[in-house]
């Protein structure tokens, strides 16, 4: 299974999403986009201002599907379910700032909020976090970056680019943009 992230910087969803297609990627979670002409099963949009959301893209053999939202979570760390060859619980995230809990703040928060949720079964959060252990001192001790990499390997999940390319976290030497 492929899942692709990538904010890309504002723009029309069609134009953007077919740039992604030599990835080949089974689910794409797109930040700053345009609201699609369509949503569907295959395609789902956030957001306030039809000129800059989040969509979720899924391939056909995959689905989703936007769960319930809790009251007091925070904007943009949204529940998916992905059906499909493999299930799935996705938290598509665009964590942005002007917000009561901004950046990583609210991550931490939603993942909180959301730990009997993640604790449920497979889970995968992935987007723009705009979050780095170098940031951690802007933020409060058990808002920030480092806390939210503990609290999910307390839940029994890691960052893919951390894993695969066994860096620490604040010390990355490759993009992933």
């Amino acid at each position: 299974m492929r899942i692709v992230t990538w904010n890309c910087c504002r723009g029309d969803f069609t134009a953007k999403a077919a740039l992604l297609e030599s990835m080949r990627a089974d689910v794409v979670v797109f930040q700053e986009c345009a609201k699609p002409a369509t949503e569907s099963a295959a395609t789902l949009w956030f957001g306030d201002n039809p000129k800059i959301g989040v969509a979720i893209r899924a391939r056909p053999s995959y689905q989703l599907k936007a769960l319930p939202a809790l009251v007091d979570a925070p904007k943009y760390v949204i529940p998916i379910a992905v059906t499909g060859p493999v299930e799935f619980t996705l938290f598509a995230v665009w964590s942005i700032g002007k917000q009561a809990y901004p950046y990583v703040e609210a991550v931490c928060k939603a993942v909180t909020l959301y730990r009997d949720l993640i604790r449920s079964g497979p889970t995968v959060l992935a987007g723009d976090f705009n979050s780095n252990a170098i940031w951690d001192k802007d933020h409060p001790a058990d808002l920030n970056h480092s806390a939210l990499v503990s609290q999910l390997e307390e839940l029994g999940l890691a960052s893919a680019y951390h894993h695969a390319l066994g860096e620490k976290h604040g010390q990355e030497t490759k993009p992933s943009y």
